[in-house]
């Protein structure tokens, strides 16, 4: 079998084919499973090839960096109740890239959660959300187009993108 790593992703010194022959062989000797805890297991040998991938971090830096997931967590679960839709759940925060902050030689990004309120009370902020969940749904029909029961959902995607082309193209 032939493997290439999804769009985004990768390891420097670890082509696709090693990794998915090594996790290949772990589901193998677990029915046919893959979960985290075994292919942690089995990256926590130093010799093993995923060693340095997965146990990237010092064990401080690896809590604080589990501390922050734990915290973005939260902030991703909670949601809105809109009053006359109460069906209707909107997530609360949603996470924005704001201007970049520091020195030109040393600018960071500034990234958090902005409520929602905020995030549709502004054009920028709402151009930003509206990119982010666009490019997620171009990934989705990236990775499952070939599941023939969603070609229904692909076609709207297919035709959301048309009217997204003619925009840009009016606005050029």
């Amino acid at each position: 079998m032939k493997y290439a790593y999804r769009e985004g992703y990768g390891y420097s010194g670890l082509d696709a084919d090693r990794l998915g022959e090594i996790l290949a062989g772990i589901a193998m000797e677990n029915d046919g499973e893959v979960s985290t805890s075994v292919f942690k297991e089995a990256a926590r040998n130093k010799k093993h090839p995923c060693n340095p991938y997965v146990f990237d971090k010092e064990p401080g830096e690896a809590a604080e960096a589990y501390y922050d997931q734990q915290a973005m967590k939260m902030c991703r679960s909670i949601y809105v109740i809109i009053e006359d839709r109460p069906d209707l759940k909107v997530p609360a925060w949603f996470n924005i890239t704001g201007p970049p902050e520091g020195d030109l030689g040393e600018r960071v990004l500034n990234r958090g959660y902005r409520s929602i309120g905020e995030v549709m009370g502004s054009e920028q902020y709402r151009q930003e959300a509206f990119r982010r969940v666009w490019s997620r749904i171009l990934q989705l029909r990236r990775l499952y187009e070939h599941m023939t029961e969603l070609a229904p959902i692909w076609s709207a995607v297919k035709q959301v993108e048309g009217k997204i082309d003619k925009k840009k193209a009016a606005r050029k």
